[in-house]
C-alpha cells in the first residue's frame, strides 16, 4: 500500500479524486483544495459541468461572504439536491435551526478567535433554509441523537421554542425526523460519525450521484466514490432502524419541550 500521497491523487477535472487506504474518493474545488492542481479529466462531463456551475451560481458576498471557502461547494449542492440525508450528534442541523438556537451558536467563541458577523450569519443560513419551502425543494431525513435536544443552547425557552419547531418541520410532507434515544441500541461502532447524504438529480447534472459530506472544524470532505458511499449509507440505515418512528419521536419532541417550560 503505498505511503506516498501523491501517488494516490487522480486527477480529475477541475477537482481532484483522492484516494486513502479505505479507497476513498474525496473531491474538492481548487479554492479549498491544499494539495496540487490538475486540468486533465477522467470524467469530464461530471466534473466539468458541477465546476462551471458552482462559479457561475457562486455569489460569495453580503451575507453568503460568511461562508467559509470549503464549505461554498456543499452550499450549492444543497440548493441543488432532491434528497438530503443527514445524521448529527450534538447540535440540531442549521436548516433546522431557530433563529433563536442559531443566535447563541453564532455568538460563541470561534474555535480560531475571529470574529464572527453575527447578523450577516444568520442571513446567510436562513437562505440556505429556503430551500425547504421551495415547491421543488428536496426530501429531507433526520437522525438526532438525543444529545441533540438535551444539550442546553441558550437556556430552557430557546431549547423549547426549537423543539416546538422540530415538531412543526416533522409534520411537513417532504420531511421526516427521527430521534437515536440514549437507550437506543449501538448498531455500530461509529457512533459519533456526523455526515450528510446528497443526491443530485439528473436534471441538475450530466447524470444523477450521490456524495457525503464530512465536515471538520477549518475543512471539508465531498465524497462520491461509490463503495464509500454505500458504506455511508448503510451506516445511515443502521441508525436510521435504531431511532424512534417519526410519530414517536414527535410526542417524545413535545414531551421534553413541556418539561422544558415547566422547569423554565
Amino acid at each position: 500500500m503505498p505511503t506516498d500521497h501523491s501517488k494516490r491523487i487522480r486527477p480529475l477535472g477541475n477537482r481532484l479524486y483522492t484516494g486513502s487506504p479505505i479507497r476513498r474518493r474525496v473531491f474538492a474545488w481548487p479554492a479549498v483544495s491544499r494539495t496540487s492542481q490538475t486540468t486533465t479529466s477522467a470524467n469530464p462531463t461530471r466534473t466539468g459541468e458541477l465546476s462551471r456551475d458552482n462559479r457561475k451560481r457562486g455569489r460569495w458576498t453580503g451575507a453568503r461572504a460568511t461562508f467559509p471557502e470549503w464549505f461554498r461547494a456543499f452550499v450549492d449542492l444543497e440548493r441543488d439536491a432532491e434528497d438530503i440525508r443527514t445524521i448529527e450528534h450534538e447540535v440540531v442541523p442549521g436548516l433546522l435551526q431557530t433563529e433563536a438556537y442559531m443566535r447563541v451558536l453564532y455568538g460563541a467563541q470561534s474555535p480560531f478567535g475571529e470574529p464572527v458577523d453575527i447578523e450577516a450569519a444568520m442571513r446567510s443560513r436562513r437562505e440556505r433554509q429556503e430551500a425547504l419551502h421551495r415547491a421543488d425543494g428536496p426530501t429531507m431525513s433526520v437522525v438526532l441523537s438525543e444529545s441533540c435536544v438535551r444539550r442546553m443552547v441558550g437556556g430552557a425557552a430557546v431549547m423549547a421554542e426549537q423543539l416546538d419547531h422540530l415538531v412543526e418541520l416533522a409534520g411537513r410532507r417532504r420531511m421526516q425526523i427521527q430521534l437515536w434515544p440514549f437507550d437506543g441500541e449501538i448498531v455500530t461502532g461509529s457512533i459519533a460519525q456526523r455526515f450528510v447524504l446528497l443526491r443530485i438529480p439528473p436534471a441538475r447534472a450530466a447524470q444523477p450521484f450521490t456524495f457525503a459530506y464530512c465536515e471538520d472544524l477549518d475543512d471539508a470532505r465531498y465524497i462520491d466514490d461509490p463503495e464509500a458511499v454505500r458504506a455511508y449509507e448503510s451506516h445511515w440505515g443502521a441508525l436510521q432502524a435504531a431511532a424512534l418512528g417519526p410519530a414517536d419521536t414527535r410526542r417524545r419532541l413535545r414531551e421534553l419541550a413541556g418539561q422544558l417550560r415547566k422547569g423554565a
